[in-house]
């Protein structure tokens, strides 16, 4: 993502994605496809996907992945949150492409199973920006240490490091 010069960032951590669906979902169960297995791409396709979207748009980082390699996924839900999308995925037979470190968390409360999508998916940076202005204030800086240093001892791949 292109920032203005003023703005300043630090990298706390990649983000991969993973599929999730509900542990009953008839077409993956139907196709027997283990947990953290490779879902194929027809299936993938196939079944309908919930997405997390801000502005209500029914496209994302997976469609853009898919739209390389000739294929669309048939969106059909948008919501505005992550946990919405998990929520939705646990009660229905939508799949959804989201961060995994997100995935891991919400199968801990909630009926879903994690698979490995069908397809390369190119893995955002999550990023904390600020004013350009605050890089040598002090407290500024603790604040910005503190988030690095929480971020990393969640034990993310690359947490922290540039």
């Amino acid at each position: 993502m292109e920032v203005p010069d003023w703005v300043s960032s630090a990298l706390l951590f990649h983000s991969p994605f993973a599929i999730i669906a509900a542990e009953d979902n008839a077409a993956i169960n139907r196709a027997g496809i283990e947990q953290n297995g490779l879902l194929p791409i027809e299936l993938f396709c196939k079944v309908p996907h919930a997405i997390r979207s801000i502005d209500g748009s029914m496209s994302g980082f997976t469609d853009e992945a898919m739209a390389k390699i000739g294929r669309a996924r048939r969106v059909s839900l948008a919501l505005p949150h992550f946990q919405a999308v998990a929520l939705a995925v646990a009660s229905g037979n939508y799949l959804a492409a989201v961060p995994r470190q997100f995935a891991v968390s919400a199968a801990r409360t909630l009926p879903i199973v994690i698979y490995e999508p069908p397809l390369s998916i190119p893995v955002p940076e999550i990023r904390m920006y600020w004013h350009a202005r605050h890089d040598d204030e002090p407290p500024h800086r603790w604040i910005r240490d503190q988030i690095l240093e929480t971020v990393g001892a969640l034990g993310f791949p690359e947490a922290g490091n540039e």
